[in-house]
This record gives C-alpha cells, sequence and structure tokens, in this order.
C-alpha cells in the first residue's frame, strides 16, 4: 500500500495492490484515515491494481484517443 498526500490539492491517494484491494481488515483499517482527512475537508482517492494487462489497455487506449482525435466529427463544436 502507498499513501500520498497531496495537500496543495486536497486529496489523499492510496494505491492497493491485487491483495490489498480483497483484504477486508487492510480496508477496515482505513476507516480512521478517511475520517481523519474528511474531517480536513480532504478528498481520499483508492486506486486497486486491476486484473488486466495494463500495457495492452494503455496500447488500446492510445490508439482509441488518437482515432477519435482524427476524426472529424469530434473536432466539430
Amino acid at each position: 500500500m502507498q499513501i500520498n498526500i497531496h495537500n496543495e490539492h486536497k486529496y489523499v491517494s492510496i494505491w492497493l495492490t491485487r491483495a490489498e484491494s480483497i483484504d477486508i481488515e487492510l480496508r477496515e483499517s482505513l476507516t480512521p484515515l478517511f475520517k481523519r482527512y474528511k474531517d480536513q475537508k480532504y478528498r481520499v482517492v483508492i486506486f486497486e491494481s486491476g486484473k488486466e494487462d495494463l500495457p495492452t489497455l494503455t496500447r488500446s487506449l492510445l490508439l482509441c484517443n488518437l482515432k477519435n482525435k482524427a476524426s472529424p466529427d469530434t473536432n466539430k463544436k
């Protein structure tokens, strides 16, 4: 688990591995942290490791974005 506090934007990011994301005790142990930062008007964001292949998904996303950018319909506003 990695916890990053971003004071300039008032949010906390928590990064969980796959194993950590399914650990109920670990997730429940985060409750006091949520409360502490909520009281300070921070947003708490949890990122969980996925099950898919990151390079493949990233490639697909980039190709989709490139295709949309090249499409004349998406450039009209």
